[in-house]
């Protein structure tokens, strides 16, 4: 928070093609390929699963930037 009492964020949004990429993605996964093999073990799948998202998050990052501001507002006020 700045003296003026701001929050400013720095926020990255998906373009819409990078969006319908990763969508594309997810809908032609054969998860059960992807899945099958960790079975029962949770913590494998996890992992496996969340592998997985960063990889297509990285090979499609295309996305816009921009600032979000916020006013904060002291304890007691409304």
């Amino acid at each position: 928070m700045n003296a003026s009492g701001w929050l400013v964020y720095s926020v990255k949004q998906w373009s819409e093609e990078a969006s319908d990429a990763l969508r594309d993605c997810f809908d032609t996964t054969d998860w059960e390929v992807l899945c099958g093999p960790h079975e029962q073990d949770i913590d494998s799948l996890t992992d496996c699963i969340t592998d997985y998202i960063k990889l297509l998050c990285r090979n499609h990052r295309a996305h816009q930037e921009g600032t979000v501001f916020l006013k904060q507002q002291a304890l007691g006020d409304s």
